[in-house]
């Protein structure tokens, strides 16, 4: 069939971070900016709001976790560690990158 042909050549969606290449840069960077933006968001606002899937969301925001960039500052409701459910916000060190970031772009 003529569509399955033409699916082939579409970019497949990313699965995990690592799949992304560059673009991962531009998706933390992004994560912290909506952070000092916005206070605190949700692994699951962020993930809407960047229009990535949840689980890279989630990979991404524990890299930044470990980093200590972020904090998790509100509870998971479901009981999956995908960071979805979690409330983030910044660390002192992410506030700081953020505001770089800012100067910067």
């Amino acid at each position: 069939m003529i569509i399955n042909e033409v699916l082939n050549y579409l970019p497949k969606q990313p699965r995990e971070p690592e799949h992304m290449g560059r673009v991962l840069d531009t998706v933390e960077e992004l994560i912290i900016k909506n952070l000092y933006v916005n206070g605190e968001m949700s692994g699951i606002q962020l993930g809407k709001l960047l229009k990535i899937p949840q689980q890279i969301a989630g990979r991404v925001l524990k890299l930044l976790q470990e980093e200590e960039l972020l904090t998790v500052i509100g509870g998971a409701k479901s009981g999956l560690d995908l960071g979805g459910d979690f409330t983030f916000a910044l660390y002192a060190k992410g506030t700081e990158k953020a505001k770089n970031l800012l100067e910067r772009n």
